[in-house]
């Protein structure tokens, strides 16, 4: 018995050290998504004034990233979250947080949309999943999902009832974003925050710049004039992230 009450005791021990070690090599990481039209927050059914006058109005904005990684001061990278979805429509899609090992970073890399494997999943009954049914980003005729969605007005008076409509989804318009680079650290048991900006001025106004009277709808088939459009829009989208840190 004395034997058995010892053997416990050491079974314990062990299962103590092992819960602080693995809290003193973990952190919580929360990356926040922050909208923005130029200076201004967007939010959906606002209207922005653009540099060169135009007005835009967003009525839908959603994004998802994938195989987000840490970078390490070294180089190396480590992911933490296979799959985000970002939209200002919904508060629950604001921000993720998942667990992330200790060190110092020099930024964050992920990809715009699903791979071919992701993409091919069914989307989820439960609602606080990125997949979910609810999030209206499923394209059942491809089976598979819209990758961006950008849908508004814009025009050269406020009460524009010009359309746009960009959704760029499907396996062959998976992108790798650019690296973004902000050094922070993740301590054990400590909280890092940080804020993931995208600015949707930069759609219209980078490099290419996209003209939504004369290209104002994408579709991801048909002809090669959609597809190359397509291309455009999310390789624009790549260009529009941001990150800082707190």
């Amino acid at each position: 018995m004395r034997k058995f009450f010892i053997f416990l005791t050491i079974i314990a021990f062990i299962g103590i050290t092992s819960c602080k070690k693995n809290s003193s090599n973990q952190g919580t990481l929360v990356l926040k998504f922050n909208p923005m039209f130029g200076p201004n927050k967007l939010q959906l059914w606002n209207t922005y004034t653009s540099p060169d006058g135009r007005f835009y109005n967003f009525q839908d904005f959603k994004v998802y990233l994938s195989h987000i990684k840490l970078i390490y001061t070294n180089g190396t990278t480590t992911e933490v979250e296979p799959i985000a979805y970002f939209t200002p429509a919904d508060s629950q899609f604001l921000s993720i947080t998942v667990n992330a090992p200790t060190g110092s970073f020099k930024g964050i890399e992920f990809n715009i949309g699903l791979d071919s494997v992701q993409n091919s999943a069914y989307p989820s009954n439960d609602t606080t999943s990125p997949l979910a049914y609810n999030n209206n980003t499923y394209w059942g005729i491809q089976n598979q999902f819209v990758f961006v969605e950008m849908d508004g007005t814009a025009d050269t008076f406020a009460n524009s009832s010009y359309q746009f409509a960009y959704h760029v989804g499907t396996n062959p318009y998976y992108t790798v974003a650019p690296p973004l680079y902000q050094n922070f650290t993740v301590s054990g048991g400590g909280k890092t925050v940080l804020t993931l900006t995208a600015d949707a001025q930069k759609m219209f106004y980078g490099s290419p710049s996209i003209n939504i009277f004369t290209d104002p709808t994408t579709m991801t088939t048909g002809s090669a004039y959609f597809q190359s459009l397509a291309h455009t829009v999310i390789a624009d989208f790549s260009q529009i992230f941001s990150l800082q840190g707190s």
